[in-house]
């Protein structure tokens, strides 16, 4: 059984994850996504 506190960790770790996922996709403003990089390579 997950505690209260491993459950928000979880979470948060799982935003994160989300989070860098999309910008590795869609890109950073200023830079390229991750397919426009290997498309340039």
């Amino acid at each position: 059984m997950m505690t209260e506190n491993h459950e928000n960790q979880r979470n948060k770790l799982i935003k994160a994850l989300d989070f860098c996922y999309d910008k590795a996709i869609n890109g950073i403003s200023g830079l390229d996504s991750a397919s426009e990089m290997a498309d340039d390579y």
